[in-house]
């Protein structure tokens, strides 16, 4: 898995660059929580993980993306996904997860 950092005004970006079968899964879990507990600096306040190349979550991922959502926001902070496609938005609108994570469709949305 390979991943890159970019900064767009106040909010990191985390794009998940290079993953094998494109599905994020208890397989690979371990992996992204190293990588971003790797990345993301301490004093972040507002982190968006861009998932473009991804098809699949599985619920060892939401459970994840609940933890950061939490993490974030209990710190005056945010946590939102970027570039989802229609499977993975309709896995985490299954959940109710769209009600509380901010999902923007383009980068040009962040606010």
């Amino acid at each position: 898995m390979k991943i890159a950092l970019k900064r767009h005004n106040d909010f990191l970006i985390i794009k998940i660059l290079e993953l094998s079968n494109r599905q994020l899964d208890l397989t690979n879990l371990k992996t992204l929580k190293k990588k971003l507990l790797d990345s993301i600096p301490k004093n972040e306040k507002h982190i968006i993980l861009d998932l473009e190349n991804i098809s699949y979550i599985d619920s060892s991922v939401i459970g994840l993306f609940v933890d950061l959502f939490n993490n974030y926001r209990n710190n005056q902070g945010s946590f939102g996904l970027l570039h989802i496609n229609d499977k993975v938005y309709k896995i985490l609108e299954l959940v109710n997860l769209t009600k509380f994570i901010q999902i923007y469709k383009s980068i040009d949305n962040l606010k």
